[in-house]
């Protein structure tokens, strides 16, 4: 067994020269007790045939501990004779002997052993339940199955691991229902061989796999999400499709759902179509990126600008005219900056009234300065007069500097008198450079102006 407190010289020098003899001789004088136990050991390591008989009988020695090492030996000898002294070792006085004999059974791998070890899954001592699951992993079958799913409520984890682990290899569909309830296993391993083997069985294990969709383990959501796909379904669309939207479906899970639809192929179109107007706008994108891997065509001017909501390709979506517009204004209040300012831009495109309202609001009031001041440039290319009264209040009272020196320059550009005063103030108060530069040649834009309308008068 390796075991140090089995070091014994006499044994060791035996062991050195692999002489098994010596080492039965030794195993059967029971004045030596400690070195029966060593010569037990080292005739395992050995793995002679020669010394199968001799441990059999020491499976009967009145010392509990040599006949617990004696079923260990037993265990590296593969011989088809050990098998039924095992079996009845399995029902030992000792637990030791009845877990080694256990353990014994999952090295010799013979199918006799699986009733004996299945009544053993009821044993006292939880060590020999866990080493029968255990051998039942390797030579249980479809007999072991129920057995199996009832160790799953055994009271120590380490039993409702091996039990988890011996049906996952096994795959039987009977299987489906307790490894279904293994995917919220508290140890991930055993979640991840749960749905493996769902996996393995295939199709008979869709519904524990639409429900490992919900696992709150991204490894389990993305193999599950990966053998439906495998599998082919288009019962799996609808969940995979509520999957996509759920918050929490991120990284690799994600990935594997947005693949997994895209298997789907032409089941997944329609209920795509549906998810381009969902109000999350991450939604939106993924499933139009599904559909436009699937080479899907909107079908009208609906789809398309549903489509084009959902990709944020704002400066499409203005060409449409006035359906296009409104989403592109909202994109206006959207949290991620970037869209902000792609919406800013692509709004310069418009004359539009209620653009030019939206792009004052946000010059107005929007947080991030540098939205504000793409704000500011898109209005000055539009030059509307109606936002001249808040480019003067950017210029005044903007907390940041960029943004009061483009209000400077735009109001420069667009050379409205009611300016004039505003930037005269600002240069008296402005203190940063490049504020004040702007505001300064603004105003000198004005006054040049003015003296050049004087003059053709």
């Amino acid at each position: 067994m390796g075991m140090s407190d089995l070091f014994n010289p006499n044994v060791e020098r035996l062991k050195a020269k692999g002489d098994v003899k010596g080492l039965i001789k030794m195993l059967e004088n029971k004045r030596e007790q400690s070195a029966r136990l060593g010569a037990a050991d080292a005739l395992g390591d050995i793995g002679d045939a020669t010394a199968v008989k001799p441990l059999i009988q020491a499976l009967k020695d009145e010392n509990s501990d040599v006949r617990m090492v004696s079923a260990w030996a037993l265990g590296k000898i593969p011989d088809t004779a050990t098998v039924e002294p095992l079996i009845q070792a399995l029902k030992d006085e000792y637990r030791g002997v009845r877990s080694e004999a256990a353990r014994a059974l999952i090295d010799i791998r013979d199918t006799r052993a699986v009733e004996p070890l299945i009544q053993a899954l009821k044993d006292d001592h939880w060590e020999v339940r866990l080493h029968t699951a255990e051998a039942l992993k390797q030579i249980g079958g479809a007999t072991a199955v129920e057995p199996l799913m009832g160790a799953l409520k055994d009271e120590y984890d380490d039993v409702r691991t091996a039990a988890s682990e011996a049906l996952v290899k096994i795959g039987d569909a009977r299987t489906v229902e307790p490894l279904t309830q293994a995917l919220e296993h508290s140890l991930h391993r055993v979640r991840y061989d749960a749905v493996e083997a769902l996996a393995n069985i295939g199709k008979p294990a869709l519904e524990g796999l639409i429900q490992a969709l919900n696992s709150e383990d991204i490894v389990v959501r993305a193999r599950a999400a990966k053998a439906l796909a495998e599998i082919g379904d288009a019962r799996a669309v609808e969940p995979l499709i509520q999957a996509l939207k759920d918050k929490d479906c991120r990284d690799d899970a994600l990935l594997a759902v947005t693949n997994a639809l895209e298997r789907m192929g032409d089941a997944a179109v329609e209920p795509l179509i549906q998810t381009l107007k969902d109000e999350d706008s991450s939604v939106r994108w993924n499933a139009a990126t599904v559909l436009e891997n699937l080479d899907w065509e909107p079908r009208g001017d609906a789809e398309r600008l549903d489509y084009l909501v959902a990709m944020q390709r704002w400066d499409e979506l203005v060409t449409l005219g006035a359906p296009g517009l409104e989403p592109a204004i909202q994109a206006l209040n959207h949290e991620s900056r970037f869209i902000r300012l792609a919406a800013t831009h692509a709004l310069e495109q418009t004359r539009d009234a209620r653009a030019v309202e939206a792009l004052i609001r946000v010059l107005g009031d929007d947080e991030d300065w540098y939205v504000r001041m793409s704000a500011a440039h898109t209005l000055g290319e539009i030059r509307d007069e109606r936002a001249i009264e808040s480019f003067i209040q950017a210029l005044l009272e903007d907390e940041n500097s960029s943004v009061r020196g483009k209000a400077a320059m735009v109001l420069g550009q667009i050379g409205d008198e009611r300016a004039v005063e505003a930037l005269t103030q600002a240069l008296k108060k402005e203190k940063n450079e490049f504020a004040w530069d702007n505001a300064n040649e603004a105003l000198s834009k004005l006054k040049k102006k003015k003296n050049e309308d004087v003059k053709q008068e």
